[in-house]
């Protein structure tokens, strides 16, 4: 829509530029007609030999030939007159251009009056003039002596019907494409040319639509014409002629269908391009992100042993992705499964453990029952001693049986010193026991060390994963 609304607003402009364009060029060449004109009038003016005319046929031939020559050289001039001072006739060429029937002209003496009056070149407005026939724009000029005296009057009649066939010119050279018209008319309404074949000499005001173009003032405006929605250029007005240039609204919306024709086969051909490419895309992007997308789905169902299949894979990019799923799974794999590895290792180690527990366990309580064995067999000895001590009191208080007394003791001295060796023994034993279990320990702790930095390890993959 912004494309068609831009193609419309362009189309217009330039249309705009072009109507504006052609106006000027028209008004401008008429400017310029009539000031070539009167400077033509105004050397002639200059010329007092042309006022000779009735002096002889020399006299008359010279003034007809170069009045005809002005006249022939000039598609747009329809005739010359002129007029001495001191001749009752005038002279002109060609002959019906010798009088002007107008309501401000009746004795056909009115332009030379008006020349004789001001004594400059005057420019009057369009007139049909009853001889020729025809509507004429008559310039007039005054001829004056060195002295500034009035001697004659000439006149130069411009053919409206010979402009308004060179009006055709600039409009066919310059509306290009665009079918545009053109309109001269008077400022009393007659159509004086027109390009669409309104008739001429017809009053505007009486065409349908008429009264609207002629009272609107503005530049550019929009009106029914003969029943039918126009947009209208309007031009200068030069001398009471005005100059509109118009186009049918319907064929600007013509050249917008025809301008867009091009615009709707080139956004079908894009269509029907971007169709095929997303084929292709589907084809080549799609269907293989697609397969990579299923696959990481297993991943996700906890299947490891996935593999992408990059032989179906045409593009670089995504082979790349497939590339590195299969090295991030194969990664997983090796993790996973040095992590069993590793839990197999430690439940083996927390086994032996177990087993180490139960061993120190046993060894302690080993090490107990000796140590209240020993404390037994040491009470006991005590008590022996204590009672060998109190028998050697009472042996020597009593002083009897010496020897079986001496032989008693002697029995009871290596008794006791067979149980105190024996106590020493088991201290040494106990002591061993005991430094078998500490080394038994620390070499646990080393293991239970082992064990933490292995279920640390554990815990990184695991928060890894």
């Amino acid at each position: 829509s912004t494309i068609i609304q831009n193609t419309s607003s362009n189309l217009k402009r330039d249309i705009t530029n072009t109507a504006i364009q052609i106006n000027d060029i028209t008004s401008s060449t008429l400017a310029t007609l009539l000031e070539h004109e009167s400077s033509v009038l105004t050397v002639l003016s200059n010329d007092t030999s042309l006022l000779n005319y009735e002096d002889s046929n020399n006299a008359k031939k010279f003034t007809t030939n170069k009045l005809k020559y002005i006249v022939d050289e000039s598609p747009f001039i329809s005739g010359i007159s002129l007029k001495a001072e001191d001749q009752e006739k005038s002279f002109s060429y060609p002959d019906n251009t010798s009088g002007k029937l107008t309501s401000k002209d009746l004795d056909g003496t009115y332009f030379y009056k008006l020349a004789k009056k001001n004594k400059k070149t005057a420019v009057s407005a369009p007139y049909f003039d009853s001889l020729s026939k025809e509507l004429v724009i008559t310039i007039t000029s005054p001829i004056l002596n060195n002295s500034n005296e009035f001697l004659g009057a000439i006149n130069l009649d411009i053919s409206m019907g010979t402009f308004s066939e060179y009006l055709n010119s600039p409009l066919k050279k310059y509306k290009g494409h665009f079918p545009l018209e053109s309109m001269i008319y008077l400022s009393n309404g007659n159509i004086l040319a027109s390009t669409a074949g309104e008739a001429t000499n017809t009053k505007l005001v009486l065409l349908p639509g008429g009264y609207h173009i002629v009272n609107t003032h503005d530049e550019e405006f929009s009106a029914n014409f003969k029943d039918i929605p126009y947009y209208f250029y309007r031009g200068q007005t030069i001398n009471q002629l005005n100059f509109i240039t118009y186009i049918a609204e319907d064929k600007i919306n013509t050249l917008i269908v025809s301008m867009l024709q091009p615009l709707v086969l080139s956004i079908t051909i894009i269509f029907m391009i971007s169709l095929i490419i997303g084929l292709i895309y589907t084809t080549r992007f799609l269907k293989p992100l697609q397969y990579i997308v299923h696959t990481l789905t297993k991943l996700k169902a906890n299947d490891l042993n996935i593999h992408i299949d990059t032989s179906k894979i045409k593009t670089k990019d995504l082979l790349e992705i497939a590339l590195a799923t299969n090295e991030l799974t194969h990664h997983l794999s090796t993790s996973i499964h040095n992590l069993k590895k590793t839990s197999g290792s430690l439940l083996k180690d927390a086994s032996a453990v177990n087993q180490v527990s139960t061993q120190c366990n046993h060894y302690a309580t080993a090490t107990l029952n000796a140590i209240n064995e020993i404390k037994a067999g040491a009470k006991e000895q005590i008590t022996q001693v204590t009672d060998a001590i109190a028998s050697i009191s009472t042996l020597h208080s009593q002083c009897e049986n010496g020897d079986t007394i001496k032989e008693q003791l002697n029995e009871h001295s290596t008794y006791v010193i067979s149980y105190v060796q024996q106590g020493l023994q088991t201290s040494k034993d106990l002591t061993l026991a005991i430094n078998t279990q500490r080394d038994k320990l620390y070499e646990l702790r080393i293991k239970v060390k082992d064990l933490g930095e292995k279920s640390s390890q554990i815990a990184s993959i695991l928060i890894t994963l």
